[in-house]
């Protein structure tokens, strides 16, 4: 995927008008091939030619951090693409919804309505999933 965003950039970067917008240009080329692969993984997922999602390795080997982080990605994994990739920005990088709406191309108000719209998926996700509801605690308030 880093790759495919590299390749992306540097085809595109001919299109860029000004310097001082390439921080930009670099994040929305990294957001839309991030939302494509995500895309794709649920389709080869669903068709059976990819297994579950991969789950990165915890440090130390701690068996209910690699439990937590299994079933937070598995959550993950039940959200669109673009709700994921709010989701994660906003709560997993912190950035600021002033920086998601202007990486994202849209306004303030709309960011904030995508990512209400996130965050109430995934406490249901969490509110599904007593394990994860437990490791998260208190997620499924309203």
């Amino acid at each position: 995927v880093m790759q495919e965003t590299f390749l992306v950039i540097i085809r595109r970067c001919k299109t860029l008008r000004k310097r001082a917008a390439l921080t930009s240009f670099v994040v929305g080329v990294s957001l839309r091939v991030a939302r494509n692969e995500l895309r794709k993984r649920r389709v080869r997922r669903w068709i059976g030619l990819e297994d579950a999602a991969v789950v990165p390795m915890v440090p130390g080997h701690d068996p209910i951090a690699a439990e937590t982080l299994r079933r937070f990605y598995a959550g993950l994994d039940r959200m669109d693409a673009s709700s994921r990739v709010l989701f994660v920005l906003r709560h997993v990088e912190g950035l600021e919804l002033t920086e998601l709406a202007e990486m994202s191309g849209c306004s303030l108000a709309t960011v904030k309505r995508r990512l209400a719209r996130s965050d109430q998926r995934f406490r249901a996700i969490t509110r599904a999933d007593p394990a994860l509801r437990r490791l998260l605690g208190g997620a499924d308030d309203d």
